[in-house]
């Protein structure tokens, strides 16, 4: 059994008391008017083993699904003084896990101390293992500003314990090469929860819808952000579902949703199966891309990173191209799945240069939404395209069979 060390404060530095583990906060308070806002944690819908898939029972949109007595882990909170001794003695029995989640604006951890404390705390106890892990991008681990090294910083401040003891479990392959190189032993993996996130709020069989479709395109964009207004500017309204949830521009199954930032993750998870059913080619535009002004990135960064926005049509079996850094078509495909690269020109994620990629997109997606919708829909009954779609369909479900936990 798991047990999750808890603990609510360290050195006066607030530190979490989730259900599960130790949330760093962002140190928020100097940016929201001290308004405490945790890092992303990971939630029962993306622990989930196989068994406890099967058991789960079917909620409402609004409760998604009722995880009940599924727990395979328990928690106990400790106080961090000079009692820990008497308090770890109470654990026998036990899998001790200390969990750090990490930030996603993970400048803010960058210049204290924290981990450092923690770490000479529980030094001594050979029992205890660390897990370190985050459900978002952790893509300002790139900030060439600071030139912060999330993986140098962890290393650093870890260095009491024994790294067959240090486990990361992180979204982003780029974080997770950066770990096995600074920690030499530990227990690095690449951990995308999203594939079980979507599993979780689409239980029901989905069936691809295989008559001729209306859309050629699926474009679902929430935030606003340059490269989104510009393709969603660019396609065409009567071959396109594509929404701009934060100008008020949705679906009709948005709006009979009261579609709001309070159910974004509904939105994210639990749009109608007939969306997907009804349109071809869905274009991912993921969460970053340069503008003309920004200078966060180094110079022709590639990331191996990529969220449910791009899953999203290959649990749903469509074609798809996403919109994002320069290389992420190609991240996708060097974690096993497949591009359909007999039909749509990927070219563009080859440019280094982000307002010539976008231009070179912006050129294929006019390509595309030229050609019959006749044509688009024999293609995709083709045995090469299903072919593609079953594979990327079956990898997702294997990537998907084992949580984290069971990963300990």
């Amino acid at each position: 059994m798991i047990n999750y060390i808890r603990f609510k404060y360290i050195n006066d530095y607030p530190i979490g008391e989730k259900p599960i583990g130790n949330v760093f906060y962002e140190q928020q308070q100097k940016v929201l008017k001290n308004s405490f806002e945790p890092g992303p944690r990971f939630g029962a819908r993306e622990w989930l083993n196989e068994h406890e898939f099967d058991q789960l029972k079917v909620g409402n949109f609004s409760e998604g699904w009722d995880t009940g007595k599924l727990k395979s882990y328990t928690a106990s909170e400790l106080v961090l003084d000079d009692t820990l001794d008497i308090q770890m003695r109470r654990l026998r029995g036990t899998n001790p896990v200390v969990h750090i989640l990490l930030p996603t604006e993970i400048q803010y951890i960058e210049y204290n101390d924290i981990l450092k404390s923690i770490a000479t705390k529980f030094s001594k106890y050979k029992q205890v293992k660390f897990l370190f892990s985050n459900t978002w991008d952790l893509y300002t681990n790139f900030l060439s500003k600071e030139n912060f090294n999330l993986a140098k910083y962890v290393a650093t401040q870890m260095i009491d314990i024994e790294p067959e003891r240090i486990h990361v479990y992180a979204c982003n392959q780029d974080v997770v090469d950066q770990f096995q190189k600074e920690i030499p032993g530990a227990n690095i993996k690449h951990c995308l929860v999203y594939y079980n996130r979507l599993r979780f709020f689409n239980r029901e069989e989905y069936i691809p819808n295989t008559e001729q479709r209306s859309k050629h395109f699926l474009c679902l964009n929430h935030t606003y952000k340059w490269h989104r207004k510009q393709i969603f500017d660019l396609l065409p309204k009567e071959k396109s579902y594509k929404t701009m949830v934060q100008q008020d521009i949705k679906l009709r199954e948005e709006i009979e949703m009261l579609m709001n930032k309070h159910t974004l993750p509904m939105w994210q998870d639990i749009l109608p199966h007939k969306i997907y059913n009804d349109s071809y080619i869905n274009i991912a535009t993921e969460t970053f891309w340069k503008s003309k002004d920004d200078t966060t990135l180094q110079p022709n960064a590639k990331m191996k990173w990529f969220t449910e926005k791009t899953l999203k049509p290959i649990y749903f079996k469509q074609m798809f191209l996403v919109a994002g850094y320069y290389g992420q078509n190609e991240s996708v495909q060097e974690s096993g799945f497949q591009l359909f690269e007999d039909f749509i020109n990927y070219d563009f994620d080859q440019c280094s240069d982000d307002i010539h990629r976008m231009t070179m997109l912006k050129n294929e997606i006019l390509r595309l939404s030229n050609i019959p919708i006749t044509d688009v829909h024999k293609y995709y009954t083709s045995k090469s395209c299903q072919d593609r779609l079953d594979y990327n369909y079956n990898l997702y479900l294997e990537k998907s069979k084992t949580s984290p936990e069971e990963k300990l």
